[in-house]
């Protein structure tokens, strides 16, 4: 998972931190975001894996960030918070969920 999120996140900044619960069903990571002077940290309570067809998505159900714009963008459009999963990755995601 930590390499999902570290790959979807390379081209605009970098992982800093990243701890997930499986059993929770949740995410903790912080970035450091090209050109922003600090740290943004977002937690994930609640994600799910879902299928559309041939292709698999990590799905975030509720986000909140330590950015208050950010929190607006994802109550607005949470339809948009999800992350479609590599297929190289998708044999590894689904046995572990």
């Amino acid at each position: 998972m930590r390499l999902i999120i570290k790959g979807f996140i390379s081209h605009f900044g970098k992982l800093v931190y990243f701890n997930l619960s499986s059993q929770l069903k949740s995410i903790s990571i912080s970035l450091k975001l090209s050109g922003e002077a600090e740290v943004v940290t977002i937690n994930i309570f609640k994600y799910e894996i879902e299928k559309d067809g041939s292709k698999s998505f990590l799905c975030l159900k509720d986000v909140s960030t330590s950015k208050e714009w950010l929190n607006i963008l994802a109550k607005k459009y949470p339809d948009k918070m999800k992350i479609e999963i590599p297929k190289r990755y998708e044999p590894l995601i689904t046995r572990m969920f």
